[in-house]
């Protein structure tokens, strides 16, 4: 049972980690190291969401990256 303060600590946290994804975004100083934030971002949600590395959460992210790299494969400027 999920009880009030368990709600609050949790979306506590919640508020914490997009304070620190924020922050980290904004104090990025090229398009590389925001791709970096946000590539750890993703893996940590996933690492804190999945039930193990079989979880099919990994295969989510696994996907979605192979989809970018494939539209972006041969890709020239």
């Amino acid at each position: 049972m999920t009880t009030a303060a368990d709600r609050a600590a949790a979306e506590r946290r919640q508020r914490n980690l997009a304070d620190h994804y924020n922050r980290r975004q904004a104090a990025a100083r090229s398009e590389q190291e925001l791709a970096g934030v946000m590539w750890d971002r993703a893996r940590a949600v996933v690492t804190a969401r999945a039930e193990g590395p079989h979880d099919p959460l990994w295969r989510e992210l696994a996907s979605m990256l192979h989809t970018w790299a494939q539209a972006h494969e041969g890709h020239v400027r």
